[in-house]
């Protein structure tokens, strides 16, 4: 074997291998969101923090900071969407698009158009006024 074909070999091999590692944190990401998300969802709605958030809303919300410091500050939008009650319904079309994307990136523009597409109706369409 020459020096040229080892050299390709080891490069398809780390490229395998470091491909396979993002996949796998990716992966790994994105189910630590879904787990986390249920957890907060789970704790918010029990009858102790639901009163304190209708006693005091800041000390809910700085109760809930401090015991997911990070993943509020890794996301702090979707932790205040979830400790508002927000609507999550296209959350885990998001994640999943993410994982797809991740394991075809040749999907992305038709991921992102669908996704587009339903946000659009919901939020777009219902709003513009007919002609």
């Amino acid at each position: 074997m020459t020096d040229i074909n080892i050299n390709t070999d080891i490069n398809t091999n780390i490229n395998t291998d470091i491909n396979t590692n993002i996949n796998t944190d990716i992966n790994q990401e994105i189910q630590s969101i879904r787990d986390t998300v249920d957890f907060l969802q789970q704790i918010i709605n029990t009858e102790t923090l639901k009163q304190m958030k209708s006693n005091n809303n800041n000390d809910y919300q700085t109760y809930l900071i401090q015991l997911f410091p990070t993943f509020y500050e890794s996301y702090p939008t979707l932790f205040n969407n979830i400790i508002q009650n927000k609507d999550l319904t296209f959350l885990e079309q998001m994640l999943e698009g993410i994982v797809k994307i991740n394991e075809n990136q040749d999907l992305k523009d038709s991921i992102e158009k669908d996704l587009g597409e339903k946000l659009a109706e919901k939020y777009l369409y219902p709003n513009i006024k007919k002609k």
